[in-house]
C-alpha cells in the first residue's frame, strides 16, 4: 500500500502502545501510578491497539474501492485515456473514480503527516521536488522541521482538533487562521484541491 497505513506502520505503532504500557505497568508497581487509574489505562491502550487495526483495514478498503473503480473504468465503452495519459470518465463513472481518489489521497496526506509526527522514517517515501507551489512548499517545509503538524503530541492533538486534518487542508486552516496566507490565495488553493481550477 505505500504510503497509506500498512502492516509496517501497524507494527510500529502496537510496539509504542507495548512500550508505554509497559512503562506504565513499572509506574504501578512502583506505585507512582494511582492504582484507580490503572483498569481505565489498560483499557485506552487496547482501544489504542483496536485503533490501529482500524486504521490497517480502512487501507485495504480504500485500496479495494479504488481497483473497482479503475475496473469499470476500463471495462466502460465511454471511459478512456487521452493523449497524455489523463483518465477520462464518463458521467457514470466520474464521481465514482474522483471519489475513490480523492479518498485515497487524503489517506495518504493523513498517514504521512502521522508518520512525520510520530518519527517513523522511511527511506521509500516520496521526495518532492521543486514543482510544488508557493504553499505546498512551506507546507513540506515545515513538516521536515517538525512545524507541523506539531513538535509534539500535545500540538498535534491540538492541530487536529482545531484544524481538522493533519494533511495539507489542515495546514492552509491553520495558516488562514494565523493570518499568515490572504483569503484568496487560500480560496484558490481550496479550489484546486477539489478539482474546480479553470471551471
Amino acid at each position: 500500500m505505500g504510503k497509506l497505513y500498512d502492516k509496517r506502520d501497524m507494527a510500529f505503532d502496537l510496539d509504542c502502545i507495548d512500550r508505554m504500557e509497559q512503562a506504565n505497568s513499572q509506574q504501578i508497581l512502583a506505585g507512582t501510578f494511582p492504582a484507580m487509574k490503572a483498569k481505565e489505562a489498560l483499557e485506552l491502550f487496547a482501544a489504542e491497539r483496536q485503533h490501529c487495526k482500524m486504521l490497517y483495514l480502512r487501507s485495504k478498503q480504500l485500496v479495494a474501492d479504488l481497483r473497482n473503480a479503475l475496473r469499470m473504468f476500463r471495462n466502460c465503452p465511454r471511459c478512456f485515456e487521452d493523449a497524455a495519459g489523463k483518465q477520462k470518465a464518463c458521467s457514470a463513472h466520474f464521481h465514482i473514480l474522483r471519489a475513490a481518489k480523492r479518498a485515497v489521497h487524503y489517506a495518504v496526506e493523513d498517514n504521512l503527516a502521522r508518520r512525520n509526527a510520530s518519527g517513523q522514517q522511511r527511506s521509500d517515501e516520496e521526495i518532492h521536488d521543486g514543482s510544488l507551489n508557493e504553499w505546498e512548499t512551506w507546507y513540506y517545509k515545515d513538516r521536515r522541521t517538525g512545524c507541523w503538524p506539531g513538535s509534539n503530541a500535545d500540538m498535534v492533538a491540538y492541530n487536529q482538533e482545531h484544524f481538522d486534518t493533519l494533511d495539507y487542508r489542515g495546514w492552509l486552516r491553520m495558516m488562514l487562521f494565523n493570518e499568515e496566507i490572504p483569503l484568496e490565495d487560500y480560496v484558490k488553493e481550496q479550489k484546486r484541491l477539489r478539482g474546480e481550477e479553470g471551471l
